[in-house]
């Protein structure tokens, strides 16, 4: 058999501080949205069903691209921003939320300055393609 505890959970430690400022960096925060959910399906796939790893891998990949089929078409625009805007400040609320002892006033005016930074983002990204950077890679002369 296989260490379940190792392999897919080993890819938050590795690439998870990586995405947030490389996908900052390039402005796009769709991608960070895309590859976080899909190494999430992946996590959850290899520790909750006890799917192999390499499956798993597979999920997360069929994950990436069927969130970025969803982003690119406008109702899933819409959808998606609005849900990874609220699971973003929902998140960040409640980090604020325990980390200030539980004063429920800073874990809703962090969610609420959050939930307007990270829609404003997604606004803003409205037309890019979570893809773009790589073309970076194929400059021309």
């Amino acid at each position: 058999m296989y260490d379940r505890d190792y392999g897919i959970g080993a890819l938050w430690i590795i690439f998870l501080p990586i995405l947030l400022p490389v996908s900052l960096l390039i402005g796009n925060i769709f991608l960070f949205d895309a590859l976080l959910v899909s190494m999430a399906s992946g996590l959850l796939a290899n520790n909750l069903l006890h799917i192999h790893p390499a499956l798993s891998v597979v999920i997360g990949i069929i994950t990436l691209t069927v969130v970025y089929k969803l982003y690119r078409t406008e109702v899933g625009f819409w959808i998606l921003g609005a849900l990874f805007t609220l699971a973003g400040s929902g998140v960040i609320g409640a980090l604020v939320h325990n980390a200030t002892g539980g004063d429920l006033i800073w874990g809703w005016v962090s969610f609420g300055l959050s939930a307007f930074i990270l829609g404003w983002l997604h606004y803003k990204n409205r037309d890019a393609d979570p893809l773009d950077f790589l073309s970076i890679l194929f400059l021309d002369d």
